[in-house]
């Protein structure tokens, strides 16, 4: 039993010492409390966000140079473009009542950008 009472005394002393251990980083850390909480917050939400530009970039790096690289962003808007055009062109077939072509529905062989894979290869 004594044994006991001095394993309860030293557990209680040591959660003592931590709690004022955490009360000190607590003022310690007050000035940056805001901007720790607002980056755990954006960290949380942009998470996906992140993974996308991580894997791109990565991949990015891995098969094109440096200055392939820097006009990356005109090939990601040059696939966009691409997208909107081909989904006005499936709206004007489906208006008009036709089927629509392999080209057009995304379901044949995917089309070069303005043969932007062959532009950036040489990059």
């Amino acid at each position: 039993p004594v044994s006991l009472a001095a394993y309860i005394a030293g557990f209680n002393a040591l959660l003592v010492v931590a709690g004022a251990v955490l009360y000190l980083l607590w003022i310690v850390l007050e000035p940056f409390r805001n901007p720790i909480l607002w980056a755990i917050i954006c960290s949380v939400t942009l998470r996906d966000v992140r993974d996308k530009l991580v894997d791109f970039w990565s991949t990015e790096l891995k098969e094109r140079s440096l200055a392939g690289c820097a006009v990356a962003p005109l090939r990601v808007l040059l696939e966009l473009i691409h997208e909107v055009i081909l989904g006005i062109a499936r709206q004007i077939y489906k208006a008009l009542g036709k089927s629509v072509p392999d080209e057009v529905s995304g379901r044949g062989t995917k089309i070069n950008v303005l043969a932007t894979d062959s532009y950036f290869k040489w990059l």
